[in-house]
Protein backbone atom coordinates (compact mmCIF):
# COMPACT_ATOMS: atom_id res chain seq x y z
CA UNK A 1 0.00 0.00 0.00
CA UNK A 2 2.13 3.05 1.05
CA UNK A 3 5.40 1.33 -0.61
CA UNK A 4 4.28 1.14 -4.06
CA UNK A 5 3.26 5.00 -2.76
CA UNK A 6 6.54 5.81 -1.94
CA UNK A 7 7.88 4.08 -5.01
CA UNK A 8 5.41 6.14 -7.60
CA UNK A 9 6.72 9.27 -5.45
CA UNK A 10 10.57 8.34 -5.69
CA UNK A 11 10.21 7.79 -9.45
CA UNK A 12 8.36 11.14 -10.13
CA UNK A 13 10.81 12.96 -7.93
CA UNK A 14 13.50 12.06 -9.91
CA UNK A 15 12.48 13.57 -13.21
CA UNK A 16 11.00 16.62 -11.60
CA UNK A 17 12.98 17.85 -8.97
CA UNK A 18 15.37 20.10 -10.96
CA UNK A 19 12.33 21.87 -12.86
CA UNK A 20 10.52 22.21 -9.33
CA UNK A 21 13.62 24.15 -7.98
CA UNK A 22 13.49 26.53 -10.36
CA UNK A 23 9.96 26.97 -10.50
CA UNK A 24 8.29 30.06 -8.89
CA UNK A 25 5.06 29.41 -7.16
CA UNK A 26 2.09 31.54 -6.84
CA UNK A 27 0.98 31.99 -3.33
CA UNK A 28 -1.46 29.60 -1.77
CA UNK A 29 -5.03 30.40 -2.45
CA UNK A 30 -7.25 32.24 0.63
CA UNK A 31 -10.03 30.60 2.19
CA UNK A 32 -12.81 32.78 1.76
CA UNK A 33 -12.11 33.27 -1.87
CA UNK A 34 -12.32 29.40 -2.78
CA UNK A 35 -15.30 29.19 -4.53
CA UNK A 36 -13.73 31.42 -7.41
CA UNK A 37 -11.03 29.24 -7.96
CA UNK A 38 -11.04 27.38 -11.41
CA UNK A 39 -12.48 23.57 -10.43
CA UNK A 40 -10.43 21.11 -10.04
CA UNK A 41 -10.21 18.81 -13.70
CA UNK A 42 -11.99 15.11 -13.45
CA UNK A 43 -13.16 15.69 -10.03
CA UNK A 44 -17.23 15.39 -9.13
CA UNK A 45 -19.32 18.31 -8.12
CA UNK A 46 -21.64 17.04 -5.92
CA UNK A 47 -25.25 18.28 -4.09
CA UNK A 48 -26.72 17.18 -0.85
CA UNK A 49 -27.71 18.56 2.84
CA UNK A 50 -24.34 19.00 4.13
CA UNK A 51 -24.75 21.20 6.88
CA UNK A 52 -28.42 19.49 7.65
CA UNK A 53 -30.21 22.29 7.19
CA UNK A 54 -32.95 20.75 5.04
CA UNK A 55 -31.07 22.10 1.48
CA UNK A 56 -29.14 21.11 -1.21
CA UNK A 57 -25.11 21.83 -0.90
CA UNK A 58 -23.01 22.18 -3.69
CA UNK A 59 -19.60 20.32 -3.39
CA UNK A 60 -16.66 20.93 -5.07
CA UNK A 61 -13.16 20.82 -5.22
CA UNK A 62 -11.46 23.48 -6.34
CA UNK A 63 -7.54 24.36 -7.11
CA UNK A 64 -4.97 27.46 -8.02
CA UNK A 65 -3.15 25.96 -10.59
CA UNK A 66 0.21 28.30 -10.05
CA UNK A 67 0.31 27.47 -6.76
CA UNK A 68 2.57 24.91 -4.99
CA UNK A 69 0.39 21.20 -5.08
CA UNK A 70 0.70 21.14 -1.20
CA UNK A 71 -1.58 23.80 -0.98
CA UNK A 72 -3.50 24.26 -4.34
CA UNK A 73 -6.69 22.41 -3.55
CA UNK A 74 -9.33 23.62 -1.79
CA UNK A 75 -12.67 21.67 -0.56
CA UNK A 76 -15.57 23.98 -1.01
CA UNK A 77 -19.33 23.19 0.89
CA UNK A 78 -21.15 25.64 -0.78
CA UNK A 79 -24.57 26.13 1.53
CA UNK A 80 -27.51 28.70 1.88
CA UNK A 81 -25.50 30.11 5.15
CA UNK A 82 -22.34 30.72 3.07
CA UNK A 83 -19.66 28.78 1.95
CA UNK A 84 -17.27 26.78 3.75
CA UNK A 85 -13.57 25.56 2.77
CA UNK A 86 -11.01 23.69 4.26
CA UNK A 87 -7.20 22.85 2.54
CA UNK A 88 -6.76 19.64 1.41
CA UNK A 89 -3.15 18.58 1.20
CA UNK A 90 -1.46 16.33 -1.56
CA UNK A 91 -0.33 12.88 0.12
CA UNK A 92 2.42 12.35 -2.90
CA UNK A 93 5.13 13.87 -0.73
CA UNK A 94 8.37 15.16 -2.34
CA UNK A 95 6.70 16.33 -5.31
CA UNK A 96 7.36 20.01 -5.05
CA UNK A 97 5.33 20.97 -8.49
CA UNK A 98 2.87 23.48 -8.94
CA UNK A 99 -1.33 22.49 -8.60
CA UNK A 100 -1.91 22.57 -12.30
CA UNK A 101 1.23 19.47 -13.04
CA UNK A 102 -0.26 17.63 -10.04
CA UNK A 103 -3.88 17.80 -11.15
CA UNK A 104 -2.76 16.15 -14.68
CA UNK A 105 -0.61 13.17 -12.91
CA UNK A 106 -2.95 12.15 -10.03
CA UNK A 107 -7.00 11.84 -9.71
CA UNK A 108 -6.51 13.04 -5.87
CA UNK A 109 -7.40 14.86 -4.01
CA UNK A 110 -10.90 15.35 -4.52
CA UNK A 111 -14.50 14.82 -4.17
CA UNK A 112 -15.41 11.35 -4.30
CA UNK A 113 -19.10 10.80 -2.42
CA UNK A 114 -21.54 12.27 0.25
CA UNK A 115 -22.51 9.57 2.76
CA UNK A 116 -24.98 9.90 5.83
CA UNK A 117 -23.27 8.84 8.80
CA UNK A 118 -24.82 11.32 10.93
CA UNK A 119 -28.99 11.38 11.42
CA UNK A 120 -28.54 15.22 9.84
CA UNK A 121 -26.04 16.51 7.74
CA UNK A 122 -23.58 14.11 5.51
CA UNK A 123 -20.14 13.59 5.61
CA UNK A 124 -17.79 14.07 2.38
CA UNK A 125 -15.64 11.56 1.54
CA UNK A 126 -12.46 13.26 -0.35
CA UNK A 127 -9.73 10.74 -1.88
CA UNK A 128 -6.02 11.87 -1.30
CA UNK A 129 -4.05 8.63 -2.29
CA UNK A 130 -4.33 5.40 -4.61
CA UNK A 131 -1.75 2.33 -4.39
CA UNK A 132 -2.13 -0.47 -6.84
CA UNK A 133 -5.08 -1.42 -5.54
CA UNK A 134 -5.65 0.21 -2.28
CA UNK A 135 -7.53 4.19 -1.88
CA UNK A 136 -6.85 6.08 0.92
CA UNK A 137 -9.24 8.96 1.78
CA UNK A 138 -10.44 11.59 4.56
CA UNK A 139 -13.83 12.42 5.60
CA UNK A 140 -15.43 16.11 5.94
CA UNK A 141 -18.13 17.48 6.93
CA UNK A 142 -19.68 20.49 8.97
CA UNK A 143 -20.19 21.28 12.49
CA UNK A 144 -20.87 24.44 14.78
CA UNK A 145 -20.59 26.59 12.03
CA UNK A 146 -16.89 25.12 10.93
CA UNK A 147 -15.54 22.13 8.53
CA UNK A 148 -14.37 19.35 10.59
CA UNK A 149 -11.38 17.28 8.55
CA UNK A 150 -9.55 15.22 10.73
CA UNK A 151 -5.97 13.97 9.83
CA UNK A 152 -7.36 10.33 10.40
CA UNK A 153 -7.32 8.38 6.92
CA UNK A 154 -10.02 5.65 6.06
CA UNK A 155 -8.67 2.94 3.68
CA UNK A 156 -10.59 0.96 1.33
CA UNK A 157 -10.48 -1.96 -0.96
CA UNK A 158 -7.47 -3.87 -1.00
CA UNK A 159 -5.30 -7.05 -2.41
CA UNK A 160 -5.72 -10.82 -2.13
CA UNK A 161 -3.58 -10.49 1.03
CA UNK A 162 -4.95 -7.79 2.72
CA UNK A 163 -8.27 -5.73 2.41
CA UNK A 164 -9.70 -2.99 3.79
CA UNK A 165 -13.63 -1.49 4.16
CA UNK A 166 -15.14 0.64 5.43
CA UNK A 167 -18.81 1.46 6.19
CA UNK A 168 -21.94 2.97 8.39
CA UNK A 169 -22.26 0.76 11.53
CA UNK A 170 -25.55 0.05 11.92
CA UNK A 171 -26.72 1.58 9.08
CA UNK A 172 -27.19 5.30 7.95
CA UNK A 173 -27.66 8.10 10.42
CA UNK A 174 -26.07 5.95 13.17
CA UNK A 175 -23.40 8.61 13.88
CA UNK A 176 -20.67 4.95 13.81
CA UNK A 177 -18.20 3.76 11.39
CA UNK A 178 -16.83 0.27 11.05
CA UNK A 179 -13.40 -0.12 9.71
CA UNK A 180 -12.95 -3.72 8.61
CA UNK A 181 -9.39 -4.88 7.83
CA UNK A 182 -8.69 -8.59 6.78
CA UNK A 183 -4.86 -10.19 6.36
CA UNK A 184 -3.99 -14.14 5.70
CA UNK A 185 -2.48 -15.07 9.38
CA UNK A 186 -0.01 -18.09 8.82
CA UNK A 187 2.14 -18.56 5.75
CA UNK A 188 0.25 -21.78 4.68
CA UNK A 189 -2.74 -19.37 4.09
CA UNK A 190 -5.19 -21.51 5.51
CA UNK A 191 -5.84 -18.90 8.10
CA UNK A 192 -6.87 -15.13 8.53
CA UNK A 193 -7.53 -12.53 10.54
CA UNK A 194 -10.32 -9.37 10.85
CA UNK A 195 -10.17 -6.49 12.63
CA UNK A 196 -13.24 -4.60 13.67
CA UNK A 197 -13.04 -0.88 14.75
CA UNK A 198 -15.96 0.98 15.53
CA UNK A 199 -15.38 4.58 15.87
CA UNK A 200 -18.28 7.63 16.44
CA UNK A 201 -18.25 10.66 14.44
CA UNK A 202 -18.47 14.04 16.50
CA UNK A 203 -18.57 17.91 16.63
CA UNK A 204 -14.90 17.24 17.10
CA UNK A 205 -13.47 14.32 14.94
CA UNK A 206 -13.36 10.12 14.85
CA UNK A 207 -13.05 8.42 18.04
CA UNK A 208 -12.45 4.92 18.62
CA UNK A 209 -15.61 3.17 20.20
CA UNK A 210 -14.17 -0.34 20.83
CA UNK A 211 -12.22 -2.87 18.38
CA UNK A 212 -11.77 -6.84 18.25
CA UNK A 213 -9.89 -9.29 16.07
CA UNK A 214 -10.45 -12.55 15.72
CA UNK A 215 -8.62 -15.66 13.51
CA UNK A 216 -10.45 -17.68 11.53
CA UNK A 217 -9.58 -20.56 8.87
CA UNK A 218 -10.37 -20.41 5.08
CA UNK A 219 -14.15 -21.52 4.89
CA UNK A 220 -15.09 -18.88 7.62
CA UNK A 221 -13.22 -16.72 6.17
CA UNK A 222 -15.39 -16.70 3.22
CA UNK A 223 -18.43 -16.02 5.79
CA UNK A 224 -16.84 -13.49 7.01
CA UNK A 225 -16.32 -11.83 3.73
CA UNK A 226 -19.79 -11.89 2.54
CA UNK A 227 -21.01 -10.79 5.80
CA UNK A 228 -18.63 -7.88 6.42
CA UNK A 229 -18.86 -7.28 2.28
CA UNK A 230 -15.27 -6.95 1.89
CA UNK A 231 -14.23 -5.84 -1.65
CA UNK A 232 -17.69 -3.86 -2.17
CA UNK A 233 -17.81 -0.02 -2.50
CA UNK A 234 -17.06 1.51 0.84
CA UNK A 235 -20.01 3.07 2.68
CA UNK A 236 -22.27 0.77 0.89
CA UNK A 237 -25.12 0.94 3.29
CA UNK A 238 -25.16 4.95 3.58
CA UNK A 239 -23.63 6.42 0.31
CA UNK A 240 -26.13 9.41 -0.91
CA UNK A 241 -24.44 10.84 -3.78
CA UNK A 242 -21.16 10.04 -5.53
CA UNK A 243 -19.38 6.97 -5.46
CA UNK A 244 -16.37 6.76 -2.26
CA UNK A 245 -13.59 4.69 -4.00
Amino acid sequence: MRLSLALLALALFAATSVEAATTTFAPCPRLDGAAKLPLRPASHVLRGDVDGDGARDRVAMHFEPRARSTCAFVLTITTAHGTFAARVPDEYKGLARSGRWFARQFPEPAVASLVRIHERGLVVIVPIWHGASTVGARPFWIARGRVVGPSRELTFYGSVAHNNQVDCYRGAGSGLIVETGEWIANEAGTHWSFSRAVSRVTNRGIHLVKHTTVTVGTKKAGTLERRWHLGAPPFRSCTVAGHAG
